[in-house]
């Protein structure tokens, strides 16, 4: 004897019985439900993000004029110390230009309220 498929309670695998292999969850039209999308993402694309939210850092702060600095001295083998070391709102040295950009990146922590 078969049983019609329009017959099947939705969400219930069609695999014939309840030792059978597990299928995963589905939802109320039988359709599989997909787990999201794991959040960690290649250090090389960590690395890209992270260049370009220091890009968007500098030029915030200095003008686009930077970008075009760190692109003709680092075309003549300059040092990005030697490219900041000029820079008028930017910290002068590259420890304290990422410690600037990372407390950029950080909100900053609500003020206790006074009883």
């Amino acid at each position: 004897m078969t049983i019609a498929e329009s017959s099947v309670p939705a969400g219930v695998a069609g695999d014939g019985g309840f030792g059978g292999p597990q299928r995963g969850r589905v939802d109320s039209r039988g359709r599989p439900i997909q787990s999201p999308p794991t959040r960690k993402l290649p250090p090389e694309s960590i690395a890209a993000l992270e260049s370009a939210s220091l890009m968007e850092f500098m030029w915030a702060r200095e003008g686009r004029g930077i970008v075009k600095q760190l692109v003709d001295r680092s075309r003549r083998g300059e040092p990005l110390s030697a490219v900041i070391a000029n820079a008028v709102s930017l910290p002068h040295d590259v420890p304290g230009l990422e410690a600037a950009w990372k407390a950029s990146l950080t909100p900053p922590k609500p003020a206790e309220k006074k009883k």
